[in-house]
């Protein structure tokens, strides 16, 4: 569901429910809208979230469509694993998963003043099998999975060890990395510094998959930097800043439970995190998560040394659309970057060299055949203002050209012997066609300008589902008998036009406003072209149907059975 819709309709009654109710209700209403017949597609029509290849980032062997990903907890049952890899994210994080089912009576706050979730550790989840089983039923998922990995709450070192490994084993073909959550063991007697190094070591021999410890912002720092410590020496890959800060229990419910808060409470904490794991490990691999509600907040994690940026709380908060939001600020980012000479997140200078030259290039290629894409959907535009000027020119001087007394067998001053009024009824119809085209023609020439030019992609979506449309229109002069010359050659002229823009357009991703404010005049458009487009359906039906209401029927079809059809064919143009 586009931001507007989530904010204004869907968040609202959303959170009315419990927490827990509500996600168990948006997963399994999205991870069965994305089992069905067309589901996919309509995912893809409603939000356009395709990150730009200019975003994808290389990890060894491994390709991230965008580094932004999304982090455990959300849908640790992955209902919903086929939809949300459609979201725009560069990865999905699995669990935290165990090899048996964890059924914990847990905790979980929306706190809404805060913008945070607050739950309880452990968090519940299927186990590994019910997790398999998910992944054997979503093959179509086309983005790298990681998995975060657990054990049974109060086991010993061995007994971890041993239980990560297997989970390792089990889901290797299917993840293209790991990782450890430290907070596992927290509740319990805490291991020391030789033990961590032991549970590492022997997890790093079980795989050569990419492995990373997810450690919670908050730490003091001298711990965090020993934990670092250990993780690098054990020849793990990288660290993760996740999970949330430490929260005291508000009531004698939660007295007994460990409590984490995640949103914007932690983010502070988590940017300190990240800027003292680069710090201290220059070359690891660092993905940073934490109170990211906005496009700003993701920027901000990247300029303190993250590659990747993992959302949690911020996809509850913010709205499905968030990740294609992250995605378009660091694709503008980037390239302002590259325009002043500068850069402010790690291999941004090489990646946004390679996206302008390849933009180069493909401009280049452009400018080889001719008018550049947008120039094409411009002349469509200027094409439909001034077939709708010829439409108005006809409804107020002739109403009727030669070709349509043909087919009526009636000249002007018959059809005004049926009716006074008959002309000018006539006349309305193609003021209104005039105006639509008119109105069409100006949408169309603001949206290559604004849109095509710098190569947005859901302004080409909009010229293609409505070209589409508009132009199929001109079949249903088949279906009355009835052929308009005037149309048929403005059709012709135009084609040429749409085809060529639509086909030569170069899609990329620059950043769109972000704001709340901007939420409220999506939903009134959004509302608008819903109404016209029930509207138009209306008047289209009405002129299969013969476009008069019986009464008027019965007195026009004594002098002529064509008459309703050719005015008809006027309103389903419409």
């Amino acid at each position: 569901m586009p931001d507007w819709s989530y904010q204004t309709l869907f968040k609202p009654l959303l959170f009315l429910m419990p927490p827990e109710r509500a996600r168990s209700f948006t997963l399994t209403a999205i991870g069965t809208l994305a089992k069905l017949p067309g589901g996919p597609a309509m995912i893809e029509l409603m939000g356009h979230m395709q990150p730009p290849a200019e975003l994808a980032k290389s990890v060894g062997d491994l390709t991230f469509p965008t580094p932004v990903g999304l982090g455990a907890g959300l849908d640790p049952a992955g209902k919903a694993l086929d939809a949300l890899s459609r979201f725009g994210f560069g990865y999905i994080e699995l669990g935290p998963v165990t090899l048996e089912p964890l059924s914990y009576p847990g905790l979980t706050l929306r706190e809404t003043m805060d913008v945070s979730l607050t739950y309880s550790a452990p968090l519940e989840n299927p186990g590994v099998a019910a997790l398999e089983e998910c992944l054997r039923r979503s093959p179509a998922v086309a983005i790298p999975l990681g998995a975060r990995l657990g054990f049974r709450p109060g086991a010993a070192l061995g007994e971890a060890t041993a239980e990560r490994e297997q989970l390792i084993s089990r889901l290797q073909p299917y993840c293209s990395f790991f990782s450890l959550d430290y907070r596992a063991h927290q509740g319990e007697q805490p291991w020391s510094d030789a033990q961590w190094q032991e549970h590492l070591s022997r997890l790093r021999l079980t795989t050569k998959r990419p492995i990373l410890l997810v450690l919670p912002p908050g730490l003091a720092k001298e711990e965090w930097l020993s934990l670092l410590s250990i993780a690098r020496t054990a020849g793990l890959d990288g660290i993760m800043v996740a999970g949330g800060v430490k929260k005291a229990p508000t009531d004698a419910k939660a007295s007994q439970a460990l409590l984490y808060q995640t949103g914007k409470p932690s983010r502070e904490a988590a940017l300190q995190s990240v800027r003292w794991t680069r710090q201290s490990w220059p070359d690891c691999l660092l993905i940073g998560s934490g109170g990211i509600i906005e496009p700003a907040d993701a920027l901000a994690f990247l300029e303190a040394g993250a590659d990747f940026v993992q959302l949690h709380s911020g996809l509850v908060y913010a709205g499905p659309g968030l990740p294609k939001r992250v995605n378009e600020a660091i694709w503008q980012t980037r390239a302002a970057h590259q325009a002043v000479g500068t850069t402010g997140v790690n291999d941004c200078k090489k990646q946004a060299a390679a996206s302008v030259t390849a933009d180069s290039a493909a401009k280049q290629d452009r400018a080889a055949r001719g008018f550049p894409a947008w120039v094409w959907g411009l002349l469509l535009g200027i094409g439909m203002i001034v077939g709708g000027a010829l439409a108005w020119l006809v409804a107020v001087s002739t109403v009727i050209l030669p070709y349509d007394e043909h087919f009526l067998q009636m000249t002007a001053e018959q059809l005004s012997q049926i009716s006074p009024q008959l002309l000018s009824f006539m006349s309305h119809d193609r003021i209104c066609l005039a105006g639509t085209m008119i109105s069409i023609g100006i949408i169309y020439a603001q949206l290559s300008l604004h849109g095509l030019q710098s190569g947005i992609h859901w302004t080409r979506a909009v010229l293609l589902a409505s070209g589409a449309v508009g132009f199929s229109s001109f079949f249903l002069f088949i279906g009355y008998g009835y052929f308009d010359y005037l149309h048929a050659v403005l059709a012709l002229l135009l084609l040429p036009p749409v085809s060529i823009g639509l086909a030569h357009t170069s899609e990329q991703t620059p950043a769109c406003a972000s704001s709340r404010a901007a939420q409220r005049p999506r939903m009134e458009n959004g509302t608008v072209g819903t109404a016209f487009v029930c509207g138009h359906w209306v008047c289209f039906n009405r002129s299969r149907a013969g476009y008069f209401l019986d009464r008027d029927h019965r007195r026009l079809c004594p002098f002529r059975s064509r008459l309703p059809l050719r005015i008809g064919r006027d309103a389903a143009r419409f």
